[in-house]
């Protein structure tokens, strides 16, 4: 603030009598490394940073109101800051299943999930999504949409069935760029929200919160909407602006709080998705097999996202379109501009890493 900022006004609020015994929490929008120590030792409660979300104020007032603000002078109380509220969190409840088959979607998801303090558990089809939930320890769902043996929709309805009116647990589907209709499927088999890849980790963390909230006051579901990132629409993804580079580097890093380990980690498990999906499109090119072409365009679409490479999300967005209509001319083209694009990727990938 001018000309007089918070440190300022808490070191006056706390030196005079008639004042001292109000708490202070401290809002800031350009937190440094060390400053958490720095209120602590004038005598602040709290250290929060902005934007704050409703749930973390919530629960930082109630912390700091049921303390003495003398508490927080003699530093007899740790300063109460978003890490320390959602490691508390953590601990006692939100356990998160991810049910997600494509290895590239689990790494990221999990890694968004953990930088949240979520416990995380993961199974690799509907099935298994299914046989985790009936153990009765998860919070939430996080659903891919398409996966093996049972997908995402069909595992949604077994476990609605299965609640017969019992406590009725969140689940959030995910799937790779929507499609018209996807979002009535959702809702038709029983999903409470969605989210498109790649993951935007401000819109899971709110979505989430907002879904646990819910369900722990309410057990209520909630009306579907639509809270995935700009694009999601009949289209493929625009990759003009990527037509120069294969990945956005800097919104990978971003997203990945800039861990290069763990992006050359994801390097690898691309490479790994990229050579199977690649061989069965080559195989369901041949053979004229639209189903396994649709399931391999589509895994390569999210994996390709949540990298950050539109190109190639966007050649197999395309691919997985044209997988039903029969034009083999067309698809084979599609298929060889998907083929391009990927190795793009990995190429770029294996130059930036190392």
């Amino acid at each position: 603030m001018p000309d007089c900022d918070g440190a300022q006004l808490g070191r006056i609020i706390n030196q005079d009598e008639t004042l001292k015994s109000t708490r202070l929490i401290l809002l800031t929008s350009s937190g440094q490394r060390g400053d958490g120590r720095i209120f602590a030792d004038i005598g602040f409660a709290a250290y929060l940073l902005k934007p704050v979300t409703q749930r973390d104020l919530t629960e930082c007032l109630i912390l700091v109101l049921a303390n003495s603000a003398f508490s927080w002078h003699m530093q007899s109380q740790p300063i109460i800051t978003r890490h320390a509220l959602r490691a508390q969190r953590a601990q006692s409840r939100d356990r998160i299943l991810l049910a997600e088959d494509n290895l590239v979607n689990q790494k990221v998801a999990l890694k968004l999930l953990e930088v949240l303090d979520y416990r995380v558990e993961v199974v690799a089809d509907g099935l298994s999504a299914v046989a985790a939930w009936q153990t009765g320890k998860f919070d939430l769902i996080l659903m891919d949409c398409q996966m093996p043996h049972m997908d995402g929709y069909e595992a949604t309805r077994e476990i609605r069935r299965l609640e017969e009116g019992r406590r009725r647990i969140p689940i959030v589907a995910l799937t790779a760029h929507a499609m018209k209709g996807d979002q009535e499927k959702c809702r038709a088999a029983g999903m409470d929200d969605y989210l498109s890849k790649p993951i935007d980790r401000a819109k899971l963390d709110a979505c989430l919160e907002q879904l646990l909230q819910s369900s722990g006051a309410t057990g209520s579901m909630l009306a579907i909407k639509e809270v995935s990132m700009a694009g999601e629409n009949d289209a493929a993804p625009n990759a003009t602006a990527q037509s120069h580079c294969p990945v956005d580097w800097h919104a990978l890093l971003e997203s990945i709080d800039g861990d290069q380990e763990f992006a050359r980690d994801l390097t690898d498990a691309f490479v790994a998705t990229v050579d199977r999906e690649l061989a069965t499109i080559a195989l369901a090119v041949s053979t004229g097999d639209a189903a396994a072409l649709r399931s391999s365009a589509h895994a390569l679409k999210g994996a390709s996202a949540n990298l950050r490479a539109s190109a190639a999300s966007s050649a197999a967005a395309l691919l997985e379109t044209a997988s039903d209509s029969g034009k083999s001319a067309q698809v084979s083209a599609l298929a060889e501009k998907l083929t391009i694009e990927v190795r793009r990727t990995i190429a770029y990938l294996r130059s930036t890493v190392g």
